[in-house]
């Protein structure tokens, strides 16, 4: 499934979003040290989930994830962020999912274009707390 919205702030600030917000509050670290890791855990149901960065596109402001909840799902996240006409930027973000338990089976029958959009409005509204929060330390 995939979802693009508008979202104020740089291009750059909302790639390090899915790489920093994530990485560097599960692990308490720093937007530089969060940089050199490239997998981190973080707390899900029904087990604790695996993040692991595949890979990040600084020039292309782009970011593939996946994650892994033994037992549940194997989720790849793709997000790219461009620039938009009126000082936004355009986040586009896909999601796959693929089962690897009944409750993952479970889930999956669950995931519908509605669910999808109530998802992408809890990311947007995420990220326009951290683009807040980052804007008010600067």
């Amino acid at each position: 499934m995939q979802l693009g919205f508008g979202q104020k702030g740089g291009v750059h600030d909302l790639v390090l979003l899915f790489v920093c917000l994530m990485s560097c509050q599960a692990q308490g670290l720093d937007r530089t040290q969060s940089q050199r890791h490239n997998f981190f855990v973080r707390p899900n149901e029904p087990h604790d989930a695996i993040w692991i960065v595949a890979k990040h596109d600084p020039e292309n402001h782009c970011v593939e994830m996946y994650k892994i909840t033994p037992e549940h799902t194997v989720a790849k996240l793709e997000a790219c962020v461009s620039a938009a006409d009126n000082g936004t930027s355009k986040v586009t973000i896909s999601y796959e999912f693929t089962a690897i338990g009944q409750s993952g089976e479970d889930f999956l029958r669950t995931v519908t274009a509605g669910w999808y959009e109530k998802f992408m409005v809890g990311w947007e509204s995420a990220m326009n707390r951290y683009l807040a929060k980052v804007g008010a330390e600067m």
